[in-house]
Formats: C-alpha cells, structure tokens, sequence
C-alpha cells in the first residue's frame, strides 16, 4: 500500500482558550489523540497509538491559536518526504 500526506482542518467550536491545551500538551494529546504520549529531554514528542511508536517536534505554536508538529522517522530524523511515514 503506497503512503501520501494527509492534511485536514476542521472547524471546531469550543472555547480556544478551552481547546488549546488539548493540542499543545502531552496530557492533552494523551486525552483525545494518542494512547500514550511522552516527551524526552530533547523535546521530542513519542505519541503511541496502535502500539507503534510516532515521534515528532514541536516546530511552531501561537498560544491559544495553533500547534504545529512535525513528524520524525523511527530514528527520531527529519522525514524529507512525508510521503515515506
């Protein structure tokens, strides 16, 4: 089966202020997102669903607004195609 990248918005309405900690926080990933979700001493998210491991940075974050993270291989490295996940 050949992997693409899939990018999705959807509008929720909640209370930014509300919602915010939910997508910025291991705690709040771990509610809602992942089954697991751990932060090493280099700031890289390990966000465990479906048993496997899914690393990735924290590359922007507007308080209150957005997170952005970008995904990493098993090797805890850049992925520069991210159709290759």
């Amino acid at each position: 089966m050949r992997k693409f990248k899939y990018v999705l918005e959807i509008e929720i309405n909640a209370s930014k202020n509300l919602l915010y900690p939910y997508i910025s926080t291991p705690s709040g990933l771990e509610s809602w997102f992942a089954d697991k979700v751990f932060v090493d001493e280099d700031n890289i998210f390990n966000m465990i669903w479906d048993d496997e491991n899914h690393y990735a940075i924290k590359v922007g974050e507007q308080m209150n607004k957005s997170v952005k993270f970008e995904f990493l291989n098993e090797h805890k490295e850049p992925i520069n195609d991210p159709n290759l996940l």
